[in-house]
């Protein structure tokens, strides 16, 4: 057996074994029965380590269940309760006057082991709560990052609504500048073509006014009468000379009659000229030429058999009309392609811009659907680590609390009953000290068996104050 050391730790008190909880050293929040014990045989629940006199109070604290665990106020206050316990079976343990308990019993339930185990259940909680904080961080982040690419998403949806809307607005001034050059070209030919006619018009009006009388330009020759044959020669070149006349005053004539004439004719060719282009380009690629309406399908390409330039060797149309005629079908051939041309571009242009569009958005929608896979991911495998750490962590408190209970209570068992059995020997002395007393009384003693007898009645006498000081000492701790 080993001595207990009568040295008092005053200074450590069991508030320094909840140094890390935040409630004061009190029992539990629910408040102990007690019950008078009587009898010393009664069995009952085990009982705390408060004597007063010669009745003992036994506090009959509730157990620990799994619905404690769930809350950290009810956790901490079994553990204060405990360590309290503990506080207590060391002072009774310091006060003692000799030893109660071998050292190896001493060993199974230790204190600072008791208190190493607690320290370690608050440090898991802190790191549980570490733990739910660090959690809450990263699903903020995360939050914070989902949000930063839906908004993302989002502006690039509006950046290629955008984009579309002025490709359609693009598109459509196209179209406008395209009709708006094409009337420009057709009127610039319409002017080209009464700059035309009026010039012809005024150097026919030019000629006429130089015309006099009907020998003009003719150099007369005066001469002596000739014979018959030189008569007969100078009719012959009068007559000839009276036939130019007569011809170039018809083909004046024709020129200023037949005049309108190729005027309507011009006009009926660029007009069939200009339904045929249209109707080709409708039937190629949908290009329409502005000015014209879609009602000209039905229109005859030509009067009679004959073709709608005429014929080339008409005498009634001038090599300058026709020139004009061939120039302008050329020229609006060549206007034709240029359109056609253009048309096909912005046609490529177009299905180009749809294109790119199309792969933005998959593009777009690929990227968050990864970013979402990987924050799910991220997701599951953090609560799958949360539950594991807080399963683990359950089980470790409760294992460590449930040892540490049952400790105790075999502790206080011990305690019990070494207290029945000091009682047992002190009556089993008090009644062996009445027999001495009265053997001497009756004279049948020696007088050194009677100093024995005095010196151990001193002793049991110190003996019952000391125990009396000590449960006096606990109760009112």
């Amino acid at each position: 057996m080993k001595e207990v050391p009568q040295t008092s730790r005053e200074d450590k008190s069991w508030r320094h074994a909840a140094s890390g909880s935040a409630f004061p050293p009190a029992l539990p929040p629910r408040h102990p029965a007690t019950a008078a014990v009587r009898g010393a045989d009664e069995p009952t629940a085990p009982p705390s380590l408060i004597r007063d006199n010669a009745e003992a109070k036994i506090l009959q604290h509730p157990l620990i269940t799994a619905a404690d665990y769930c809350d950290r106020k009810h956790l901490l206050s079994h553990i204060s309760f405990l360590s309290g316990q503990l506080q207590r079976a060391e002072l009774l343990l310091q006060k003692a006057s000799r030893a109660m308990v071998s050292d190896e019993e001493l060993a199974r339930f230790d204190p600072l082991l008791a208190q190493g185990h607690i320290d370690r259940l608050e440090s898991s909680l802190a790191q549980v709560a570490l733990l739910r904080e660090v959690e809450l961080e990263r699903s903020r982040a995360l939050e914070e990052e989902v949000n930063r690419l839906r908004l993302e998403r989002i502006s690039l949806i509006e950046r290629v609504d955008a984009l579309d809307g002025r490709m359609a607005t693009l598109e459509a001034e196209n179209k406008q500048l395209t009709n708006a050059l094409s009337s420009a070209q057709l009127e610039v030919e319409r002017l080209r073509l009464e700059e035309n006619s009026l010039h012809r018009r005024l150097t026919v009006i030019d000629q006429l006014q130089e015309d006099g009388h009907r020998y003009q330009g003719l150099n007369v020759i005066v001469a002596p009468p000739r014979e018959a044959n030189g008569r007969q020669e100078c009719t012959k070149s009068m007559k000839e000379l009276q036939m130019q006349e007569t011809l170039q005053r018809l083909s004046l004539l024709v020129d200023m009659l037949m005049e309108p004439i190729c005027i309507a004719f011009d006009a009926g060719v660029v007009w069939i000229t200009e339904t045929q282009l249209h109707r080709a380009s409708l039937q190629l690629q949908n290009v329409t030429v502005p000015g014209y309406s879609n009602d000209a399908f039905g229109l005859q390409t030509s009067v009679e058999g004959n073709s709608p330039l005429g014929d080339v060797d008409d005498v009634t149309l001038t090599p300058a009309a026709i020139g004009v005629e061939f120039f302008s079908e050329a020229k609006l051939r060549n206007e034709l392609k240029v359109a056609r041309e253009r048309c096909r571009v912005a046609e490529q242009q177009r299905e180009r811009m749809k294109c790119l569009l199309q792969e933005e958005q998959k593009r777009t929608e690929d990227m968050a659907k990864e970013q979402y896979q990987q924050l799910q991911q991220v997701h599951e495998q953090m609560v799958h680590e949360r539950q594991h750490i807080m399963e683990s962590l359950v089980g470790e408190v409760e294992e460590k609390m449930r040892n540490a209970f049952r400790d105790g209570r075999l502790y206080e068992k011990r305690l019990r009953e070494e207290k029945l059995q000091k009682r047992r020997v002190s009556a089993g002395q008090s009644n062996g000290a009445a027999g001495f007393a009265q053997q001497r009384r009756a004279g049948n003693l020696p007088h050194g068996a009677s100093m024995g007898l005095e010196v151990e009645k001193q002793f049991t006498a110190g003996s019952r104050s000391s125990s009396g000081s000590t449960g006096g000492r606990s109760s009112g701790r």
